[in-house]
Order: structure tokens, then sequence, then C-alpha cells
């Protein structure tokens, strides 16, 4: 692995104040997400775990949420890279 190909490591993994987590899932970056929980406004009993931690996946629904402080920057961060590998 090559670490100087940024392309390799999860955008959120990059930043200057990464800590512990090695991604941060998309759901987390959602205006539609109920924070601290598996649920949201499009699955209200629970987003399915297919893909509610992967940090990329096809949602409808999805809106980035810029009020979020904790998680929109590592989410913006890996829908722009996700973006440009395509």
């Amino acid at each position: 692995m090559d670490k100087k190909d940024e392309r390799q490591f999860s955008a959120s993994m990059l930043c200057d104040d990464y800590m512990v987590v090695d991604s941060v899932p998309m759901c987390n970056g959602c205006k539609r997400w109920h924070a601290g929980s598996d649920k949201c406004d499009k699955y209200p009993r629970g987003i399915p775990k297919s893909f509610r931690y992967e940090e990329l996946h096809n949602c409808d629904r999805f809106e980035l949420n810029p009020d979020d402080e904790i998680n929109y920057k590592y989410v913006k961060a890996n829908l722009e890279r996700h973006e440009k590998d395509n």
C-alpha cells in the first residue's frame, strides 16, 4: 500500500484531527439521520445493516447536513473523494 496515494484511504482518516474512527458513515452526515441511533426518516424502524456503516451508498433521500459540526466535513470529504474516483 502506497501511503502517498490518498485514494487508498478514507477521507475522514486523512483529516488533521482524525483520532479513532476509521471512516464516518454517510448516514451520519444526513439531515434525515436520527443522531445516536441506527434510524432515519426513510427507515424509521432501522437503517438496513447492509449499508448503515458504509462510507458511500445509494440513498435517494440523502441530504448532507451542514449544521452537523461533527460529521459534516468528514462525510463531505468522503463524498468528494468517491466522486473523483468515478
